[in-house]
């Protein structure tokens, strides 16, 4: 006997180890690592196969900027911008209560939340446990 103890998930109905189960905020349970793993093989195909009317609304957003970029716009360009885009989503919101506390949006999972900038207090985010950026006021 290994001693190890074995677990049902409560998604798929497989049995895993109890040791690999992990909290995920989308099914709001635990979940299994092969959950976890088709869960992410999900939002890969996702991304690979957009719908045919984001494909339409890219090429008339490509010819508007295609129309206004200078002449020597190249690939760097293009990465800069792609980059500043994907920063400016990545950033954080915040909205002062008074002269300590902020409402403060998480990047990962947008749950919002009170935040104290003298005790940066809590440290990570109560919903998601991710990081949370510093902020100073």
């Amino acid at each position: 006997m290994s001693g190890e103890v074995r677990v049902k998930c409560g998604i798929c109905g497989r049995s895993a180890a109890a040791e690999e189960f992990v909290l995920d905020f989308d099914y709001k349970k635990m979940a299994c690592p092969l959950c976890i793993r088709d869960k992410k093989m999900k939002e890969k195909i996702k991304q690979a196969a957009p719908d045919p009317e984001a494909i339409q609304d890219a090429i008339h957003s490509e010819k508007q900027r295609s129309a206004i970029r200078p002449i020597d716009y190249d690939k760097d360009d293009e990465y800069l911008e792609r980059v500043y885009k994907d920063k400016i989503k990545s950033a954080v919101s915040v909205e002062n209560i008074d002269g300590e506390r902020v409402k403060y949006r998480c990047p990962r999972c947008k749950y919002l939340f009170i935040y104290n900038t003298i005790k940066n207090m809590p440290a990570n985010c109560p919903y998601c446990t991710s990081s949370i950026v510093r902020i100073r006021l």
